[in-house]
Order: structure tokens, then C-alpha cells, then sequence
């Protein structure tokens, strides 16, 4: 089934006014506490599709997702529209609140297909959903965390690879190197 950019807004907008719990149920992230926002103009800095805040009321920190939606796909090509948003927040909330000490921003890019590439150096705060429908379910959301290149196997690597040892002593930890040890072999410390 497919959906315009704003068929997906609407219907993930009105899901979140219903009931955010249940879409969170299926996947889609949420802060603690949400309120929710639509089409909220950043000045220069660019419309965002749909802002979440939310407020921790244990560590009364501040918790603002921003959610970027494609109709197509996503991939690295979106990573700098979502670092932009999240740099106007940034600019809104720097006079008042220190970031990670008072607040949290998040990215998030949405779309139905997610485009494979080296993910892993992406700082985490920025993540990768595909939105798919079911037909019990409604609207399921996937996260897409890897740690390598997505598209490839690396297989059978028939290599030793030296151990990093961890000694401890009442002068703290020194570390050392030991040879690569096959199981059964004793390690050598060098």
C-alpha cells in the first residue's frame, strides 16, 4: 500500500492524537510524556514534519523527536534535513537549557523503505524507521540499527586477531597484549 508524504503525516498524526501508546506499541518511538506537533516552522532552519516533546518526570529532563517522513525512502541523502532541524532546536533551546544535561533531541527519519548504507558512525541520536501496513496491525514501524555496512556478509575470516589482556593490581588496570590463542591454547603474556 502506498502513501503520499502527507497521507503518512495524517495518518501517523491522528494515530498519535488518538492513541500514542498503541502506535508506540507498534514501533514508533515516542518521548516520555508526549505532546505533539505538527508542520512546526524552524525559521531558516526548515519545517519539521511532526515535533514529540516530552518531559522525564524522574530526571526532569527535556525530550523533543524530531520526525522527518519521506514517501519513497531514506538513507544517508536525508542525514543532513534531520542535523539541520535538530540544529534549530539546538539554536531555540541554547540560551535556556544545556544539551544533555537539560534535554535530548532525536532525529528520526521515516519512510517506507530504508536504503542500506554504513550506518554505524551515524552518531545514535539520529535513527532509521521503515513504515510498513498491515492489515490487523495498521501502520508498523521498523528501526534500522546496524553496525556495518547493511548490504554486505563479511562471512568466514580465518585470521588470529591478539587479545587485549586486562590486568588488575593496586595501581590500577595495565594492559597488555597477548598473543591470539585458538581454544585449549594457554595465553602468552608478552
Amino acid at each position: 500500500m502506498e502513501f503520499s508524504e502527507k497521507e503518512l503525516e495524517d495518518l501517523i498524526f491522528k494515530g498519535l492524537e488518538q492513541d500514542f501508546e498503541r502506535l508506540s506499541d507498534q514501533g514508533f518511538p515516542v518521548p516520555v510524556n508526549p505532546t505533539f506537533y505538527r508542520q512546526v516552522k524552524l525559521g531558516d532552519y526548515g519545517i519539521v514534519d511532526i515535533l514529540g516533546i516530552g518531559r522525564d518526570e524522574k530526571t526532569d529532563k527535556l525530550e523533543i523527536y524530531l520526525y522527518e517522513l519521506k514517501r519513497d525512502s531514506i538513507g544517508a541523502a536525508q542525514i543532513p534535513q534531520v542535523t539541520k532541524y535538530m540544529g534549530g532546536i539546538l539554536n531555540w533551546l541554547g540560551d535556556k537549557y544545556t544539551i544533555d544535561e537539560d534535554y535530548f533531541i532525536y532525529g528520526i527519519l521515516m519512510a517506507p523503505i530504508f536504503e542500506s548504507f554504513l550506518s554505524w558512525f551515524i552518531d545514535p541520536r539520529i535513527t532509521f524507521y521503515s513504515v510498513g501496513f498491515d492489515a490487523f496491525e495498521g501502520l508498523v514501524f521498523t528501526k534500522h540499527s546496524y553496525s556495518a555496512y547493511t548490504d554486505h556478509e563479511c562471512n568466514t575470516v580465518k585470521i588470529k586477531i591478539p587479545e587485549i589482556a586486562n590486568e588488575v593490581s593496586s595501581e590500577g588496570i595495565t594492559e597488555g597484549i597477548t598473543e591470539g590463542i585458538t581454544e585449549g591454547e594457554d595465553a602468552k603474556k608478552e
